[in-house]
């Protein structure tokens, strides 16, 4: 896996060996695969993915962690519990986020990193 960062520490591009690239704009757009991809805030909080015609809505617990996802039709397709300190306890459907336990991202290797 390769990262490249701009000026101020921001990443701008992830390569992964064999070949997938993902190029990031800021932290509310990235482009994997030629699929783009905005996400949507409040203020600091993200609170929704668009991608294509797609949107699912993030809802957070009280650590701000993303423990439901929902599609535009309110149904959910993706939620998680996790246990003190931020192991996950239980997960269900394909994840719609790769950010998890108080906003750490999942990486490939199933750890989190903050970002």
């Amino acid at each position: 896996m390769d990262f490249l960062y701009d000026g101020e520490g921001g990443r701008w591009r992830k390569a992964k060996q064999g070949g997938e690239t993902t190029y990031y704009i800021g932290s509310h757009y990235e482009v994997k695969a030629g699929v783009a991809t905005l996400y949507v805030f409040a203020g600091s909080t993200r609170i929704a993915k668009i991608t294509g015609v797609d949107k699912h809505y993030f809802h957070k617990d009280h650590l701000g962690s993303s423990t439901v996802v929902s599609n535009a039709s309110g149904v959910t397709v993706e939620a998680t519990e996790y246990m003190p300190f931020g192991p996950m306890r239980e997960h269900t459907s394909h994840p719609h986020r790769k950010h998890g336990f108080s906003r750490l991202r999942f990486t490939p290797i199933g750890t989190e990193e903050k970002g």
